[in-house]
């Protein structure tokens, strides 16, 4: 059993997925028509037992609500919350310390923040 990270963006979502008490990025997503549909395909791939989604301060945070209702009801999982405050920058921190190229870094950021939000969620509560 696993556990899905999610950084919610408008255009795309970041997720990353855990290993034991370990996050690792996955992959990103375009936050589109099909969104569900890929997000039940990898939650059946990774025998997700939940989702954690990174909650952001401001005028995002009632849309990242709203999505992670639709997540429970669509996907039939529990949704879990995360304080995503300085995750992407955390994230493209890591990213340039790891030497990734430029294109790279802005290919895989939101991968990387997911994965930085549901590291944080996973040292919280072992």
């Amino acid at each position: 059993m696993s556990i899905l990270g999610l950084d919610f963006g408008v255009k795309r979502l970041g997720l990353a997925i855990s290993s034991g008490f370990l996050a690792q990025p996955l992959d990103v997503l375009p936050n589109n028509s099909k969104v569900f549909t890929n997000l039940k395909n990898i939650c059946l791939k990774f025998e997700t037992e939940k989702i954690v989604i990174g909650i952001p301060e401001g005028k995002l945070r009632e849309r990242v609500k709203e999505f992670a209702k639709s997540c429970q009801g669509k996907l039939g999982l529990d949704v879990e919350f995360e304080d995503e405050i300085l995750t992407t920058v955390k994230a493209q921190s890591l990213l340039i310390q790891s030497r990734s190229t430029r294109a790279k870094r802005k290919r895989i950021v939101d991968a990387a923040a997911a994965a930085v939000i549901l590291q944080q969620y996973l040292d919280r509560n072992q």
